[in-house]
């Protein structure tokens, strides 16, 4: 198996590196790159037998993954991405087991505030408050009657279940969730608090107040249009700021940040590349020629102001990003390390060509 493969390359390493070299250089770990045809695959394999610090063989062998984006880069950007895209598209079913995923992300439950632990529990509540899928009677209305108020199995069902519990434990039922503004024709909405649960939980129902209230005040940005820079603006200062600003000066966040100020360059850059055009022309170059190319300049610009202002999806600014991390890391060639890379087989190159 390749886990084997590799635990052996280990120990092939590790003989190499105290050999004496033919002409008596020192041999270093930066030395080494290692080839694999689906690296990305198998990320994760490498990093368990290749790990930080000293191994169980006493080795200490650093190593690299290039080509792919880090772990902890990916989580984080699928942390705040899930703000957005797990309610926002118009087939978001926000079911259960994807939003459980989502919450078990280091990034996430770190910046709340939360241990794993407490955020594993926290999934077990929600699920023993009933939660199945939908995230509100307004999210179940987009498919259901839009005169329906019912949000059983939703994750506001089984968040106001938990909080009920936290400040009534003792209460067979209770409507002090919903005081007001009740429909003449409908029921007045009651909870019946979760049993299981305990003053201790308490920074659990806060943390995941807070998710709710993030998911609420995204929920239809994914539909809207801004301008790209707009969007950037809004990303940062909505969520990357209010949910995560304890890891700003993370190398995963810094990574995010290049990439997004990544894309504000490419966006100047096409804003304001053509208009030096006409002077880049050499000085031999005919009149008629530079009288041609300054007419030509002057049409790309009014597309490009027009191209400025253009709004864009959110779906599109989300996976721009990504491609600009994607990018960005494919590019980084580590230093210093064992370097794992991707091998480019015949028919890899083909595809690529």
């Amino acid at each position: 198996s390749l886990q084997r493969q590799l635990e052996v390359l280990r120990g092939m390493i590790g003989r190499w590196l105290n050999e004496p070299s033919d002409d008596g250089s020192t041999r270093h770990v930066s030395d080494i790159v290692v080839l694999l045809p689906d690296v990305e695959r198998h990320h994760e394999l490498i990093n368990s037998i290749f790990v930080n610090g000293e191994g169980q063989d006493g080795l200490t062998l650093p190593a690299k993954v290039t080509g792919v984006v880090d772990k902890s880069i990916r989580q984080l950007w699928e942390a705040i991405r899930g703000f957005y895209s797990l309610l926002g598209s118009d087939s978001a079913r926000f079911e259960a087991a994807e939003v459980f995923d989502w919450l078990m992300l280091p990034p996430l439950y770190e910046s709340l505030g939360l241990t794993h632990e407490q955020m594993s529990h926290a999934c077990d509540l929600l699920a023993q408050a009933g939660f199945v899928r939908g995230f509100d009677e307004a999210h179940f209305q987009q498919t259901l009657d839009t005169s329906d108020y019912d949000y059983r199995f939703s994750f506001a069902y089984a968040l106001d279940q938990i909080a009920l519990g936290l400040v009534m434990p003792e209460a067979k039922i209770s409507g002090c969730l919903y005081p007001d503004n009740w429909r003449n024709e409908a029921l007045a909405e009651k909870t019946i608090p979760i049993a299981s649960i305990s003053l201790s939980d308490a920074p659990i129902a806060q943390a995941l107040c807070r998710v709710y209230a993030g998911l609420d005040a995204c929920r239809y940005e994914y539909q809207a249009r801004h301008k790209a820079e707009d969007w950037l603006a809004l990303i940062e200062n909505s969520i990357i700021h209010p949910y995560f600003g304890d890891l700003d000066q993370t190398r995963p966040m810094r990574a995010i940040f290049n990439a997004m100020n990544g894309f504000k360059s490419s966006l100047r850059a096409n804003r304001h590349y053509h208009q030096y055009r006409a002077e880049l022309i050499d000085e031999d170059t005919l009149a008629e020629e530079k009288t041609l190319a300054v007419e030509d300049n002057q049409q790309v610009e009014a597309r490009l102001a027009q191209v400025n202002n253009l709004t864009l999806k959110l779906s599109f600014m989300l996976d721009s990003i990504e491609d600009e991390l994607e990018s960005q890391q494919v590019s980084a060639e580590p230093t210093g390390v064992i370097t794992f890379c991707l091998l480019y087989t015949s028919d890899a190159a083909d595809d690529m060509q």
